[in-house]
């Protein structure tokens, strides 16, 4: 019994690592193609307020 708890937890661990892995693959993908693009990123996202916190 104990080694199917090691097991399934073995398994969501690696479900997580393995998840992260591909989301950093995906967005550093995009961020590297528009660093060699000439693209700014940050410009497009709105500046951040803390106003827009407190409405």
């Amino acid at each position: 019994m104990t080694s199917k708890i090691k097991s399934g937890k073995k398994e969501r661990f690696e479900y997580y690592v393995m998840s992260v892995i591909v989301l950093l693959l995906f967005f550093g993908t995009i961020v590297l193609a528009g660093a060699l693009t000439g693209t700014d990123w940050a410009a497009y996202l709105p500046d951040f307020s803390w106003g827009a916190l407190w409405i």
